[in-house]
């Protein structure tokens, strides 16, 4: 990173960190600068329990009525 700078202030406009951090490493689309990585997606055993729920829950509104 510092040879990045030091090559920037010999060419062209002098670039900030942000943008030398930039060039070195590219952003992740899941990776939040300062924030850390973002949320995992659920898995795919919690999408199948969510769904169970779901089709149990309605099936017992159902009953009720």
């Amino acid at each position: 990173m510092l040879e990045m700078k030091e090559k920037a202030d010999t060419k062209g406009p002098p670039l900030t960190i942000d943008e030398i951090f930039d060039l070195v490493l590219p952003p992740r689309s899941s990776y939040v600068r300062g924030r850390g990585p973002g949320p995992k997606p659920p898995s795919k055993a919690l999408r199948i329990a969510k769904e169970q729920l779901k089709v149990a829950e309605e099936g017992l509104t159902q009953q009720k009525k």
